[in-house]
């Protein structure tokens, strides 16, 4: 939650001009949140978005970033694959199809299936008291529907409160190119994963990353 807010609100400071942070801890940052929640991979759209800002701003970061970037990526992510593949036998577990080997120790392809499964589905077993056999046979959006209709009245109110406030920031940023694009980005990115898996604890991030997107637009509340 707190990478990924801290993240948007670092790209919507970006977007206004009013960026002083170190790129390359941003370069660095997206790939270790990769590795420690893969969720986060939704946010690469928005990462290739803040890249493109970042180089359009200062061209000379390529040749002066791209090496170290490229260096300290590998030391962080080199180890998460190892460890997946000593601990079991996948380059990305439970994703088997990336399989490194056929080492001794490899679990089972079932057992990796079911575990894709448990994943998808433990929010929809959590609220809607479906086994993940009966989860797993439903549409995402079935899913989801089952999700919401059985969460308390504060999720659902979150859930709807987010969705809204997307629409809010598209509206309100659709004379700013920079802005607007950003706060589709947001609104797509937040409905992909609503449906996908409606975690609240990464949708928080995202929701009131929106929320600093809507502040920006008004700017006698960034004044002070």
């Amino acid at each position: 939650f707190l990478f990924s807010f801290a993240f948007f609100v670092e790209i919507i400071q970006l977007v206004r001009g009013e960026n002083n942070t170190e790129p390359l801890f941003w370069f660095l940052l997206f790939p270790f949140m990769v590795t420690i929640k893969m969720s986060t991979t939704v946010l690469v759209p928005l990462f290739l978005f803040y890249a493109v800002l970042v180089i359009g701003k200062d061209r000379t970061l390529v040749k002066r970033s791209l090496r170290p970037v490229i260096f300290l990526t590998v030391l962080l992510v080199v180890p998460w694959f190892l460890s997946n593949v000593i601990l079991s036998g996948y380059l990305i577990y439970p994703y088997i199809d990336l399989s490194a080997a056929d080492f001794q120790w490899k679990l089972s392809r079932e057992k990796g299936l079911y575990e894709q499964v448990l994943i998808s589905t433990a929010l929809v077993v959590q609220w809607g008291g479906l086994t993940a056999e009966e989860a797993a046979k439903l549409g995402k959006l079935d899913q989801f529907f089952t999700w919401f209709k059985s969460v308390r009245l504060v999720e659902k109110l979150i859930v709807l409160s987010f969705t809204a406030a997307g629409i809010i920031a598209v509206i309100l940023s659709v004379k700013k190119l920079r802005q607007f694009i950003l706060s589709i980005m947001l609104l797509v990115t937040l409905v992909f994963q609503i449906i996908m898996a409606p975690d609240l604890r990464f949708l928080a991030g995202i929701g009131f990353g929106i929320i600093v997107l809507i502040i920006s637009c008004f700017p006698f509340l960034t004044a002070f």
